[in-house]
């Protein structure tokens, strides 16, 4: 399965959930899980980076995602101005096919430098079956230590 065509932008969608992800209370607030509705804050367009890496923008704040170096059960996630090369890096993410059709491993793909976070896999912050995603639901990058399709997303 190839990696899905960038172009001009489309919502990410957790397929656990079925929920977009999108920003809560406005331009600055949380990258969080939402019910779609297609408007400009739930559009993201993947910017070819480097080594099938991506900057994934959002279409209402011309922001990019960014990881953290925090590591642990779940560093945060938040939009950063675009950057390109070293200064870049925590803005890489690589989408990777899983064995349900349409549907991808969003895995950051910082290297040295963002400690034990380098490789983590973006989702939401609670995901197990006892808490399992909802609206408002903040993303995070986390362990991939989880099959849950609650770390899966689609372009839709």
């Amino acid at each position: 399965m190839a990696s899905p065509a960038p172009g001009g932008g489309t919502a990410l969608v957790n397929v656990g959930s079925r929920l977009c992800v999108g920003l809560g209370a406005g331009p600055n607030g949380p990258v969080q899980l939402e019910k779609c509705t297609g408007k400009p804050a739930q559009t993201w367009q993947r910017l070819p980076a480097r080594q099938n890496t991506f900057q994934l923008r959002n279409a209402e704040t011309g922001t990019c995602l960014e990881g953290s170096a925090g590591g642990g059960g779940g560093a945060g996630v938040a939009l950063g101005a675009c950057r390109s090369g070293a200064q870049g890096a925590a803005q890489l993410w690589r989408f990777e096919p899983d064995a349900r059709p349409g549907a991808y491993r969003v895995r950051f793909a910082a290297t040295a430098g963002h400690g034990g976070s380098a490789g983590h896999l973006l989702g939401p912050r609670n995901r197990t079956r006892a808490d399992p995603p909802r609206p408002g639901s903040q993303l995070v990058h986390l362990p991939d230590d989880c099959p849950s399709a609650s770390l899966l997303f689609a372009l839709k």
